[in-house]
């Protein structure tokens, strides 16, 4: 019988605010026990959204993950306040579970976008 109670790391994670409005987030998932079942993302605490490994599959120690959230922004023909031209900090929370549901997280604050 195979017990696993180590988590998985997350490592490298990045996200940076492109000119089209969206963030780019990549980062890089291991676990020395078992594969990786799934990852998650949640933005400013929103809601979690299910992301897919670069390779499509999760079914490897070590998955790399490479995708673009996109940023609500406020509608453009209402007049704007200094406050609402002022750049916004917005933070990507990542959760990684291996196959026995052991869970890494890792966060990164994307500052002024």
């Amino acid at each position: 019988m195979e017990i696993d109670t180590t988590a998985p790391r997350i490592e490298g994670l990045t996200a940076s605010a492109e000119s089209n409005g969206e963030l780019h987030v990549t980062f890089h998932a291991i676990d020395s026990f078992s594969p990786i079942k799934r990852a998650e993302y949640s933005l400013d605490a929103g809601d979690w959204q299910f992301v897919e490994p670069a390779g499509k599959l999760s079914d490897a120690k070590t998955e790399d993950y490479d995708f673009r959230i996109a940023v609500a922004t406020a509608s453009p023909s209402k007049k704007k306040s200094a406050a609402d031209v002022a750049p916004t900090d917005h933070v990507v929370v990542v959760r990684v579970y291996d196959r026995y549901d052991n869970l890494g997280t890792g966060k990164f604050v994307v500052r002024g976008h």
